[in-house]
């Protein structure tokens, strides 16, 4: 913006004025009682309350921890260890960093106990009144050196103000910048189910590959999950303020 500012000053020259001829002065006397003033009224001034500015309506983001009860999926035989115990371990951090965020973010999760929630489930659960949806998983290879962080994304037509392409990348980027991990991008997969059936942006996250023993061993570890769901929660946040400032 641009802002130009001009001064003027201008002169003017004022002529002497005669003074108007003095007028006599007459006083007026009357018998009747004078007028009694006014008595002030009890009654107080109406209070003037502004109009409180409208209170914006949180995001609702749904968290989903990947498999679950009877699903146990990915395992880890030689350490008795099981994808869905980690992926609910990284979901509850999330989901408590997030509590934080109140006033941005309405924040549920598909299950929060070791129960089985069907996938058909999930899927209507955040059909029914979410904004976006994240679901998080570790990942597996039959190559040991297999490493790294991926996204996964349907794009849906009904996809708005954002497509899942755009939350899976706003997400990648985030988780990578906090834990420095290895990108292997974010790819659409027209196979899930999660992805086929949700009419919301989604995003499934692999936060890392269990068959890899350098990598397992940072995702069993608070200090590197911490971060995990601290770069989940920025990318979250990111996406729930370009959501509020799209109502505007």
């Amino acid at each position: 913006m641009f802002v130009s500012v001009f001064t003027l000053i201008a002169q003017s020259t004022y002529e002497d004025v005669p003074a108007p001829a003095a007028e006599a002065l007459v006083i007026h006397t009357s018998t009747d009682a004078p007028t009694p003033a006014p008595t002030p009224s009890n009654t107080p001034a109406p209070t003037v309350t502004p109009t409180p500015a409208p209170t914006p309506i949180p995001v609702r983001v749904l968290i989903d921890p990947g498999h679950g009860g009877d699903d146990y999926g990915a395992e880890v035989e030689s350490l008795n260890l099981n994808e869905k115990t980690l992926n609910m371990t990284i979901a509850l951090r999330l989901y408590d960093l997030l509590r934080q965020d109140r006033d941005r973010i309405f924040v549920n999760m598909t299950r929060f106990e070791e129960t089985t929630v069907p996938l058909s489930e999930r899927a209507a659960m955040a059909n029914s009144a979410y904004d976006f949806m994240v679901s998080i998983h570790c990942n597996t290879s039959y190559a040991s050196k297999a490493h790294g962080i991926a996204g996964y994304y349907q794009t849906h037509e009904t996809d708005k103000p954002f497509t899942s392409e755009e939350l899976a990348r706003v997400m990648e980027e985030c988780v990578l910048a906090s834990t420095g991990a290895h990108d292997r991008g974010i790819v659409e997969d027209h196979e899930l189910y999660l992805l086929n059936h949700t009419t919301i942006p989604t995003v499934i996250i692999e936060a890392g590959y269990l068959t890899n023993p350098d990598e397992l061993q940072l995702l069993l570890d608070d200090g590197y999950v911490s971060k995990l769901a601290e770069g989940l929660r920025q990318g979250i946040l990111e996406i729930a303020d370009y959501i509020t400032a799209s109502r505007k």
